[in-house]
């Protein structure tokens, strides 16, 4: 970031620009950098591996400021430019140098926790130890408790020994305990599920997370990092470690709040039609899951009273129930009864995208029946989802249903949720006009 600063400077001073102009190119790259993980601490260090994105993101943002310079009545000329260009690689270039030789030293690098210590395993944690310059030095080893022998708790390695840390299931605590510890997912005994519950349960830890792929020696890399001749396969940063997580919550708010606006008379109206055809206590209120297994009270327009609290808070469908009028059958058809969860959305309680929230009663349920169902609260819950707009609305299979949530979580961006959003707002449309 320091050296996109210099970048700046080496604008002012070969074509000074104006303030406005300049800010912005240096707004745009440093975005771009950080957006593309650019800022992170990279396993291996090379100019000549960086340079193709680094000319990508300066000729995105020198088109960006000439198109603003012209706006402004102002020229951005090319040799700042390509002064510009040339200040940010030098700067790379020297800061890489440095920073490789403070590698060499021991001087710098990041504890790292490699899981499994099969052939694969030992030749990372042996390559970590012998080039020092790949910024991660080996800090001990997990792996499934029951299958581990005995005599590896201390693994001879290069004159010393690398420490056994416990079972792979202590993952979470040890990066939660060692914030800057990155992991290794090597060749493991685990099994596959209880290593995903395991990797889904580090989400919010600060290190990074590297796998090796199965048959590394056929694996393409794609602009993945490559530790001494091994690809690795770095996972993608958590929803909530990504620069535009942030933007979501203010996104649902504005939107929230124009949506109360904009539906509001509707609402009305049909709050109304609920009390002429069902009487008092139009808002229905229930007790629902969201992120962290945080309860609240969701909203929603009343298009049916239950008979106690056990049956609202147990009964899985009212499809086809006798007590159905016919508006509040047009509520639930149109989904016109979740509108007032917007307020959730507003007070904090969801986002307008995400899992939908369950009933603390079946949370339990699918807790126990789906292994991988508890790891789609790790985000708020939301008022619609992938899962909905993929045709998994009402009484359709959970494990499928959790499937896609997890899966909406681990590829989350803000362009998904706009394409939910207008997925489910053509789903309204076409429910109207049909």
């Amino acid at each position: 970031m320091l050296v996109d600063l210099a970048g700046l400077a080496a604008v002012w001073v070969v074509a000074p620009a104006t303030p406005l102009t300049s800010g912005a190119a240096l707004a745009g790259l440093l975005l771009l950098n950080a957006v593309k993980g650019r800022y992170n601490d990279p396993v291996e260090l090379s100019l000549l591996d960086e340079l193709p994105r680094l000319t990508a993101h300066v000729l995105i943002v020198g088109a960006v400021a000439m198109l603003l310079a012209d706006v402004l009545g102002s020229e951005v000329h090319a040799e700042a430019l390509l002064a510009f260009f040339a200040t940010i690689c030098g700067g790379r270039l020297v800061g890489y140098l440095l920073v490789t030789r403070l590698r060499r030293s021991r001087l710098q690098g990041r504890s790292t926790v490699i899981v499994g210590i099969g052939p694969v395993g030992r030749q990372i944690a042996a390559a970590m130890v012998d080039h020092p310059e790949c910024g991660r030095l080996p800090a001990g080893w997990v792996d499934d408790e029951a299958t581990t022998p005995t005599e590896l708790s201390l693994l001879p390695l290069r004159g010393g020994v690398l420490p056994w840390l416990g079972d792979v299931r202590a993952l979470p605590r040890l990066m939660a305990q060692a914030p800057e510890c990155d992991v290794v997912v090597a060749d493991t005994s685990v099994d596959e599920r209880c290593l995903n519950e395991v990797l889904q349960r580090c989400d919010r830890c600060v290190g990074d997370i590297y796998m090796v792929p199965r048959q590394p020696e056929v694996h393409q890399a794609i602009d993945g990092p490559i530790l001494r001749g091994i690809p690795l396969v770095k996972l993608s940063r958590t929803a909530h470690r990504s620069v535009s997580w942030r933007l979501k919550r203010v996104i649902d708010v504005v939107l929230a709040g124009i949506g109360l606006v904009l539906v509001g008379p509707l609402m009305g109206l049909c709050a109304l039609a609920v009390y002429r055809e069902g009487g008092r206590d139009v808002l229905f209120r229930q007790e629902r899951v969201g992120q962290d297994m945080r309860r609240f009270t969701i909203f929603k327009l009343r298009s049916l009273a239950p008979e106690s609290a056990t049956e609202s808070a147990r009964r899985w469908s009212i499809q086809g129930d006798p007590r159905l009028g016919p508006f509040g059958r047009f509520l639930r058809t149109m989904s016109l009864d979740e509108l007032p969860q917007l307020w959730n959305v507003l007070r904090g309680d969801m986002s307008l995208v995400g899992p939908r929230p369950e009933r603390p009663f079946f949370v339990e349920q699918f807790s126990r029946r789906y292994p991988h169902y508890a790891a789609r609260h790790r985000v708020p819950a939301g008022l619609t989802g992938w899962a909905q707009t993929s045709g998994l609305r009402g009484d359709t299979d959970i494990s499928e249903r959790a499937r896609y949530d997890n899966a909406y979580i681990a590829n989350w961006s803000l362009w998904n949720d706009t394409k939910i959003l207008l997925r489910t707002a053509a789903r309204f449309t076409a429910r109207v006009s049909g």
